[in-house]
Order: structure tokens, then C-alpha cells, then sequence
């Protein structure tokens, strides 16, 4: 599908838009070409939609294949690439290394910020328990749960969020 089939889809009924969608998956899924016996939907899937269906087809196939060889010249000259050399641009392989440990240091920081994030959200709903507040009430209360959380200990803050909501 793409933008510049919206004026086809909008120029039909929901039926027939339906019905050239459905068309649209089986000829993309199993190439079966439809019989739609309306010769405005059939000469509408033959000549736009099964038109662009295949230039899209034969464009994908090319850009794979380019792919494919700009892969195959990578690994060809795999030699003279950074990582298989002993020193790149005067850095020497093991300070190359050491800089890509540093980005996985990062990426498993990031995670343990996230798990942390996501353990403060499962103590918030624990705390909350089958209370029925508002969505807005429970973001704002869980903001202010979050925040507390960076300045108080936990049994503090759930303490606090306890006597609010018991109020």
C-alpha cells in the first residue's frame, strides 16, 4: 500500500475498497490474480493497484541485490577494515576495543536505568492496588511517586503515597 493509493480507495464505496484490500493481500501474499465480476474494480486492480504492486516488487528485488553486492565487496575487503587492522587512524586495535566496551558499558547501564524505571511502575501499582482513581489522578500520583522515589527511600515514600490514598 502507499499515500498514492488513497484517492482509488476514496473514490469507492467501503465495500469495494474492501474488496480491492482483500485483492490487494492475495495477489502480495499468493500472486492470485481476482475475479471480481465489476469491471470497474477489475480494470482498477489491473491497471493501478497490480501495476504498482509489481514496480514495488522488482524495486525491492534490486535493492537487494545491491545490498547484496555492497556486502560482498565489504567482506571482500574485509582486510582493510578498522576492526581487522592493529591500528586505525593511530589507534591501536586494543584502544578500538576498549572504546566499544565503553559503548556496551552504556547500552547495559541503559537497561538497568529501564529495569529500575519499570520496578518503580510495578511498586507504584502494588501500592495502588484496586483503588479507583482516574487516569489522569493515577499518571499525576505516579509522577509524583517517581520523583520522590530519586529523593526519599522506598518505605518512606510508600508510606507516604499509603496515607495520601488512605485519606
Amino acid at each position: 500500500m502507499s499515500y498514492e493509493l488513497e484517492a482509488v480507495f476514496d473514490s469507492f464505496t467501503d465495500e469495494h475498497a474492501g474488496r480491492l484490500i482483500k485483492a490487494v493481500f492475495d495477489y502480495e501474499k499468493r500472486k492470485e490474480l481476482p475475479e471480481f465480476g465489476d469491471p470497474l474494480l477489475q480494470m482498477m486492480f489491473d491497471t493501478v493497484i497490480k501495476q504498482k504492486s509489481d514496480e514495488n516488487a522488482k524495486a525491492y528485488i534490486l535493492r537487494c541485490e545491491q545490498q547484496r553486492k555492497n556486502a560482498q565487496r565489504r567482506w571482500k575487503d574485509k582486510d582493510k577494515m578498522p576492526w581487522h587492522t592493529t591500528a586505525y587512524n593511530g589507534i591501536p586495535s586494543h584502544a578500538m576495543a576498549a572504546k566499544h566496551a565503553d559503548i556496551d558499558i552504556d547500552i547495559d547501564k541503559s537497561i538497568s536505568i529501564k529495569d529500575e524505571a519499570q520496578k518503580i511502575v510495578e511498586d507504584f501499582l502494588e501500592l495502588l492496588g484496586n483503588r479507583k482513581l482516574s487516569t489522569s489522578k493515577q499518571l499525576s500520583l505516579m509522577r509524583k511517586y517517581k520523583e520522590m522515589r530519586k529523593e526519599a527511600p522506598k518505605e518512606t515514600v510508600d508510606r507516604q503515597l499509603l496515607d495520601y490514598l488512605a485519606e
